[in-house]
């Protein structure tokens, strides 16, 4: 049988072999591994190859040195910061996690660090070699400081430390020329003395509307000084007040196994069943009384008076009771209801806010701060709206008949009497505008009976012009 199969010719092999070749010369130069071919300006700007005897000799290059934080200073001080806690405070320092927390649990029985304030002073001390902590020491006030030591096992111990004060008793007068503030600060006082005045005669006068230019005042007060330097005020002993509101005298008195409290000079009790207002305010901007409402548009009985201030003006209980309501009531805003005794119950509405703890149930002091003014509710600009009501109506808080505490017992008038006149011929010896100080004696504040000066602004900026009203419900 004859093959008849076509045969290659010789030059059809030679060409099949040249495709064979090429194609493999391509998979070669640009597959999958091949390197990217380098354009001639990166050939230009590349450094001339290495021989692989050098590539294996040279050694990678080194990485970057990561940067350690600087190790705390082994003796260093500071104070807090606004917005700063003692821990951030101490963090800042560079001291760690573990010794903050011993130090803040150390002190923590101690003090309660809700209470710290911007300007808190500390100090700390650490070993040098260690960087373990050996010795701090925190001021929150000038007469508070602790210190924190490691005992034998490591651990953190704290200690309030006693601070040596002196006690004093200052005699203060001035005339009031443009503002009762701007007297007392031509004497060189603190502003935590109008606090002061202000509280002794809170039953009678309101200083923010009844001081006027010719007004005079005189008071012998007590004060707490540190190495010579002025701390805080102590309590007021006797105080005159003579203006076109009237003549006011009050005295602080001790009866034999009794407790202390402001009398006048014949002996009645210098405190009242309520307040002579409850804040301090800029204007009364609603009277008690009917009017035409601002918002609704029409004539309404407003049953209650408008105390005008800015917004965060603390507010008082105006006498002692038990908190019945404490919350959001409509168009009353943050309303918070107080029952005093002999009937009459109290209302304080559009609150910025309420104080903590103020809810019903809760029993609370003449003059415990029960709230801050706002303008919540139906309201057209920040003010306290007082109401008050006795016996289940409505009556105007401006124009009750306010009753004064218990007076001293016929057994104790004489002694009374007796100290009385030696504190009045003190009072009457005083020159105006005097600034007049004791020598001091040493002694503890607290066994003195000092009180801490009163952290309340003594004066507050004028407020705009508001037409400041509001519906008031049958609260309650």
């Amino acid at each position: 049988m004859i093959d008849q199969s076509p045969r290659l010719k010789p030059y059809e092999i030679v060409l099949g072999l040249l495709v064979i070749a090429a194609a493999a010369t391509a998979v070669f130069l640009w597959g999958p591994n091949a390197k990217a071919p380098v354009t001639e300006k990166a050939a230009e700007s590349a450094p001339a190859t290495a021989t692989a005897s050098q590539e294996e000799a040279d050694p990678a290059p080194a990485p970057a040195p990561i940067e350690l934080p600087k190790p705390p200073s082994p003796e260093g001080d500071g104070q807090l910061q606004p917005g700063q806690t003692f821990s951030s405070a101490l963090e800042a320092c560079g001291l760690s996690g573990l010794q903050i927390h011993g130090v803040v649990s150390s002190i923590s029985k101690l003090y309660d660090f809700r209470l710290a304030r911007p300007g808190a002073k500390f100090s700390y001390q650490l070993n040098p070699n260690t960087g373990a902590l050996i010795h701090l020491r925190f001021e929150p006030g000038p007469l508070e400081i602790f210190e924190v030591t490691r005992d034998a096992a490591g651990g953190y111990i704290a200690k309030a430390i006693a601070v040596e004060t002196t006690q004093t008793k200052a005699e203060i007068a001035a005339e009031i020329q443009s503002s009762l503030w701007a007297a007392i600060q031509s004497t060189g006082e603190s502003p935590g003395l109008y606090a002061k005045l202000a509280d002794v005669f809170a039953w009678d006068i309101d200083f923010s509307q009844n001081s006027y230019s010719g007004d005079h005042f005189k008071l012998i007060i007590e004060k707490t000084l540190k190495e010579g330097q002025f701390v805080k005020y102590g309590r007021v002993l006797a105080a005159e007040y003579v203006g076109k509101a009237g003549e006011f005298r009050s005295f602080w008195y001790t009866p034999p196994g009794g407790e202390g409290g402001y009398y006048l000079e014949d002996g009645q009790s210098a405190k009242k069943n309520f307040l002579a207002t409850p804040l301090k305010y800029t204007r009364i901007s609603s009277a008690f009384g009917k009017r035409k409402h601002p918002i609704l548009g029409f004539n309404k009985q407003h049953n209650g008076v408008d105390f005008a201030a800015p917004t965060g003006t603390p507010v008082w209980a105006m006498g002692a009771g038990v908190v019945q309501f404490a919350g959001k009531k409509g168009a009353n805003g943050n309303l918070v209801v107080i029952a005093h005794e002999n009937g009459y119950v109290s209302y304080y509405a559009h609150l910025h806010r309420i104080q903590k703890g103020i809810q019903a149930g809760v029993k609370v002091e003449q003059k415990q701060l029960i709230g801050q003014v706002g303008s919540t509710g139906r309201s057209t600009g920040p003010h306290l709206h007082l109401g008050l009501k006795h016996n289940g109506a409505y009556v105007d808080p401006l124009q009750i008949k306010v009753i004064r505490s218990h007076s001293l017992s016929k057994a104790h008038l004489p002694a009374f009497k007796t100290y009385v006149a030696e504190m009045r011929k003190r009072l009457d010896s005083i020159p105006e505008n005097t600034h007049l100080q004791a020598p001091p004696s040493k002694g503890d504040p607290e066994e003195s009976g000092f009180e801490k000066e009163s952290d309340e602004e003594a004066s507050f900026p004028p407020l705009e012009e508001h037409n400041n009203s509001e519906n008031e419900a049958e609260a309650m």
